[in-house]
């Protein structure tokens, strides 16, 4: 995780104060900090290099190319 990222992250207390806080703007680079928390808000993320995490039945979201993929929630 980048370092702007992280540190927005670490310094939230939740996801919803996150996403509050960053609507009038945030530094350079914590842009994927916004839009994590703002998901993080509606859905419970998990992130696994295996399927050793996974039921049988589970939805699952499979991103390739994550760091160059926006994300919309529609």
């Amino acid at each position: 995780m980048p370092v702007r990222v992280a540190e927005a992250v670490a310094a939230a207390d939740s996801p919803a104060s996150l996403y509050e806080s960053m609507p009038d703007g945030y530094d350079p680079g914590a842009q994927r900090a916004f839009v994590l928390a703002r998901l993080l808000c509606d859905h419970d993320v998990w992130v696994t290099d295996g399927n050793d995490a996974l039921d049988a039945g589970d939805d699952v979201l499979v991103v390739p190319d994550a760091l160059n993929t926006l994300l919309t929630v529609g």
